[in-house]
């Protein structure tokens, strides 16, 4: 999700962040009972967009 500002006619710079959230999991079966693990990791990214308008109308 982001923003673009107008810095002239034919150029735009903006600003973004995005988020993601990754969940891994494993199972083993063992001789008596069952073990499962689940990790969730989440990414955060911020940026910085330069972006040039070929159509001028």
């Amino acid at each position: 999700m982001g923003k673009l500002f107008p810095i002239g006619k034919t150029w735009n710079v903006g600003v973004g962040v995005a988020w993601s959230m990754d969940i891994e999991g494993q199972w083993e079966l063992s001789d008596t009972q069952d073990v499962s693990k689940s990790d969730i990791a989440n990414t955060l990214c911020f940026g910085v967009k330069f972006a040039r308008k070929k159509n001028k109308f």
